[in-house]
């Protein structure tokens, strides 16, 4: 991957610098160590993507033994994930930016690691739930606290560098979980290596054992990023509140900012698109393992491994046309990063719908290839974007309140929307794929609007914050 093609991609605003929490005067870590920061915080994002996504490739073996229904795995996958999710994401991002973020980060990758493992001991829909919980917990301050700290680690003419490595490993992390996932799952049901006794209980069935192998790289990275990842300046921060009024004038003033001012006009928008699409991209991404083996008849651990490296193969790719675009774009328009972003979501819009109804396998893992390609051409620019217009001190509380959006309303309920009309609407399982399809058509056109809404009232922005930096130079 070339490097300068990355350079521009996610470009962030960073304002005026200050004293740092941990760093004298602010200053910047020498090149080496603060790559080196860069690379393991997204492994812990790598680590986060890796637990999270397995379950959805594991639905048929775990329905299989389990016998649990659509509705209630919708329920894993989404809500016993997500409500967790919600009540931790928020207080974790405003506590991360108080505490030293590399301790915090290293201590939720340890808690969701545990509850990653703990899910192949569960035994009933209850106790997977309560495993799942622990994971939406601890894993809710991954995104906030990843995103908040990357800007303090590089300048700004090197951030699109960082942010092009902690998307590939937040997109690497999905496919490598259906790969390794898939492969373990093969293995264990080719050599019949089943029932494993494991700390004096039996387990019995493969999947549990894969959830089990697949919580040890997230204890195995824990102890390396708490002890050689050191925590950067919060360049541009300012001084904490320390009494609960502070605390309420900070947050009034972030949602101020976020809904009354002039900022509004894109993250409100934003909100709503990102609601939609997050329902979209969990509902489809959740059974899209189910739909292969129900429709086509490909078992997770066959479709796993081919998903995963058609995925690591197109994400390289997807990064390096969007860096490219990206900053030939921004040097035209300063709404760049939002124009690109729309124009992406115009052309996936249609892949959405009609891959459900192509009549073999070969076929939909193409449209999958070329959709996982067009969604990293977007997503460095739209994470770029919200971290722009936003000022230093209020940057993880605004990521928490967006990718809360997210995980809370698109995680929990897209598995779930799906499940029902599945289940209620069309009424078997394998209409699994007619399912998907109804929910990218309602979806794909309200998100695409919403995002077309933000593109002028970002630009503004944008240029108000190259105008500002102009005038301090």
């Amino acid at each position: 991957m070339s490097t300068a093609e990355l350079e521009d991609v996610g470009s962030i605003a960073v304002p005026p610098m200050a004293d740092g929490a941990s760093a004298s005067k602010g200053q910047w870590l020498a090149p080496p160590i603060a790559w080196y920061a860069v690379v393991m915080i997204s492994l812990v994002t790598l680590c986060g993507q890796l637990d999270y996504g397995l379950i959805s490739l594991l639905v048929q073996p775990i329905k299989h033994s389990t016998h649990m229904s659509d509705v209630q795995i919708g329920l894993l996958m989404g809500a016993a994930y997500s409500l967790p999710y919600l009540c931790c994401g928020f207080p974790l991002g405003w506590l991360s930016d108080r505490a030293r973020r590399t301790w915090v980060l290293s201590s939720a990758l340890t808690i969701w690691s545990i509850g990653t493992g703990l899910c192949g001991f569960a035994s009933s829909f209850w106790s997977f739930a309560a495993c799942r919980g622990i994971m939406g917990s601890a894993i809710s301050v991954k995104g906030p606290t990843t995103v908040s700290v990357i800007p303090d680690l590089v300048p700004r003419e090197k951030l699109g560098r960082a942010f092009g490595v902690y998307n590939i490993c937040l997109t690497g992390g999905q496919y490598l979980s259906s790969i390794v996932g898939g492969l373990i799952l093969g293995l264990l049901l080719v050599r019949h290596r089943m029932p494993i006794h494991l700390f004096g209980l039996e387990i019995k069935e493969a999947w549990q054992m894969v959830f089990i192998l697949m919580g040890l790289p997230g204890l195995l990275l824990a102890p390396f990023v708490a002890l050689t990842v050191p925590e950067p300046a919060r360049h541009g921060a300012r001084n904490q509140p320390k009494s609960l009024a502070e605390v309420l004038n900070q947050l009034l003033e972030m949602l101020h900012f976020m809904f009354v001012g002039p900022a509004g006009r894109v993250f409100v928008p934003t909100l709503v698109g990102m609601a939609l699409s997050g329902i979209l991209l969990a509902g489809y991404g959740g059974w899209r393992a189910a739909f292969f083996a129900r429709t086509y008849h490909m078992g997770a651990h066959v479709y796993g491994p081919l998903a995963g490296m058609l995925g690591l193969i197109g994400a390289p790719i997807g990064v390096l046309i969007g860096a490219w675009l990206s900053e030939r774009m921004q040097k035209r328009w300063s709404d760049a990063h939002l124009r690109l972003a729309a124009i992406v979501h115009a052309l996936i819009m249609p892949i959405y719908i009609f891959t459900p109804l192509l009549p073999n396998a070969t076929l939909a893992l193409g449209l999958q290839f070329l959709m996982g390609i067009l969604m990293l051409v977007a997503a460095p620019s739209q994470l770029a974007a919200m971290q722009i217009i936003t000022p230093n001190r209020m940057r993880a509380q605004v990521n928490a309140l967006y990718m809360i959006t997210i995980s809370v309303i698109g995680n929990g309920l897209g598995p779930s929307v799906v499940a029902l009309m599945t289940e209620h609407l069309f009424h078997a399982e394998t209409q699994l794929g007619t399912a998907m399809m109804t929910l990218a058509a309602i979806c794909t056109p309200i998100s695409l609007l919403c995002l077309i809404l933000t593109v002028k009232p970002y630009g503004r922005l944008h240029q108000q914050v190259l105008d500002a930096e102009a005038a301090q130079a």
